[in-house]
């Protein structure tokens, strides 16, 4: 594989300081770990060793890696190596990507309170999945019927989805069922 022209740590270094000076405040210690790690990676700062060639003698520095787990050049092989485990995983059928979003304003809910706000909309998320899938397979099963279906009924429970107060009678819904 070739290097790429433009790494991640060439542009910690050449303009980190300059965005840590802005935004330092806002990194928590283990971001502020990583960032410095990756700008420090395979460079004197790490420390090296020298490198020779048996045959013709030729000589090269090889700076040290900073080993750190989120530095994209240390980890690509394990992240490769992860991604072939996973790969074995699979079950041999289509994936889809499924995305659900939520407002804008709640942003300060996950941040101020992120276990219970992402438990809440894991809760929410799997219920409408599986609102819809049901829906998608009246649907279905109508058409392969030959029944004629005016008004899907997934188009409507989509859009409904997306209003709040639907997603906390599923989330009220899933919590009964629970307990």
């Amino acid at each position: 594989m070739s290097r790429p022209a433009v790494e991640v740590a060439d542009i910690l270094r050449a303009q980190g300081s300059r965005f840590l000076d802005r935004y330092e405040s806002s990194f928590d210690y283990q971001q502020l770990k990583a960032f410095r790690a990756i700008q420090k990676c395979r460079t004197a700062a790490l420390g090296g060793h020298l490198d020779s060639c048996p045959q013709c003698g030729h000589q090269a520095i090889s700076y040290n890696s900073c080993r750190n787990r989120h530095c994209p050049k240390c980890q690509t092989q394990a992240r490769e190596r992860w991604i072939a485990k996973r790969e074995q995983e699979l079950l041999s059928t289509s994936y889809f990507h499924v995305v659900f979003t939520v407002p804008h304003e709640l942003n300060v809910l996950a941040l101020n309170n992120p276990r219970e706000f992402y438990e809440l909309l894991f809760r929410a998320s799997a219920a409408a999945a599986v609102l819809v899938s049901a829906a998608r397979m009246i649907v279905t099963d109508k058409r392969a019927r030959g029944l004629r279906v005016r008004n899907p009924p997934h188009r409507g429970r989509i859009a409904a989805a997306a209003d709040a107060s639907f997603l906390i009678k599923i989330v009220r819904s899933a919590t009964a069922q629970r307990d």
